[in-house]
């Protein structure tokens, strides 16, 4: 399962990551294995992604289920990051300009948003911003917990297990979090260009003087917002024409395109880590299952599933 040997991986590189700018070392990777616990923390890490990746197969082929198209993926490592905070800033300017599209959309009475529209986006953007950042705290305290591991205490599946399985928690949170934000933008700009199309347009073929004057400021101080988000929007120079209105809309529904891709690239990373999290087994399960025989009637039928090398492995620990 190559997904879950990625998300190991990333797991590991954002351990050396804070691990390096700790201590400073040129090579963390081989830091870490100098020191006294440091080859078994990396290895037991490993360990908890490869029962989980086990159980999973041994699942998806008795089940006939599908693995996610993006388990295959080399995008994957990019969702499984807390090293990078790219995508957390990038968050927090979709959630900055989700509120100035709100604001604006409230002032204008724009096809009813009033004051429960805007209550309603206001207190989702607002957990959000709180959680985001929550999430990755708590992400973070818990690879330091992992680090205190490279010289005290022993790191072995036992201890290492729970902490795993909490980073990518809040892992999934944090994923869950931003999707629900970039989800508010797109809907945002879907109502944004509603506008622009039944009423910005609507009056320039009717009658341009019926255009209000501060309604036009306000959108193009919302339109300069946008652009800070790295959309490319055509600038209103001059007289505002009914084709500068439709290169801006065009635009902007670009945006809402590449939004809703990465909602769904987002979706099926958490849902992906909630995999790996629902078939991680815990201490306890191991040992039980080293105490009950594998009886004849199983081990026939794991043997009809599998190859006799696929199940030497799996039984291996």
């Amino acid at each position: 399962m190559k997904g879950y040997m990625q998300a190991a991986e990333q797991l590991i590189e954002d351990l050396l990551a804070e691990y390096g700018q700790i201590s400073q070392e040129e090579d963390p990777r081989k830091a870490i294995r100098q020191t006294p616990n440091g080859k078994l923390l990396l290895d037991n890490i490993e360990i908890v992604f490869r029962r989980s990746a086990k159980h999973k197969i041994f699942s998806q082929r008795i089940q006939n289920l599908q693995s996610s198209q993006l388990e295959d993926s080399d995008l994957l490592p990019a969702y499984l990051t807390t090293s990078d905070l790219a995508c957390y800033h990038d968050s927090l300017h979709s959630l900055g300009c989700s509120k100035k599209i709100c604001y604006f959309l409230f002032v204008t009475r724009y096809d009813h948003f009033g004051v429960t529209e805007r209550g309603h986006y206001s207190e989702i953007l607002r957990r959000q911003e709180d959680g985001c950042p929550k999430h990755l705290v708590h992400a973070h305290e818990i690879k330091k917990k992992l680090l205190q591991f490279l010289d005290t205490g022993l790191p072995d599946y036992a201890a290492v297990q729970p902490l795993v399985s909490g980073y990518l928690e809040e892992l999934v949170k944090f994923l869950e979090a931003q999707q629900t934000i970039y989800q508010c933008e797109a809907e945002l700009l879907e109502r944004l260009c509603s506008y622009l199309n039944d009423v910005m347009l609507a009056q320039l073929q009717s009658d341009p003087l019926s255009i209000n004057p501060y309604d036009l400021k306000s959108l193009m101080q919302l339109l300069d917002a946008i652009r800070k988000r790295g959309v490319e929007i055509p600038k209103i120079q001059g007289k505002l024409n009914g084709l500068v209105i439709q290169q801006i809309e065009d635009s902007l529904r670009g945006q809402i395109a590449v939004l809703r891709e990465e909602c769904g690239m987002i979706g099926e990373a958490a849902c992906f880590l909630q995999d790996i999290l629902e078939n991680i087994e815990t201490p306890d399960q191991i040992q039980h299952a080293e105490d009950q025989p594998i009886g004849p009637t199983l081990r026939s039928s794991i043997l009809e599933k599998f190859s006799g090398s696929f199940y030497e492995w799996l039984c291996k620990a």
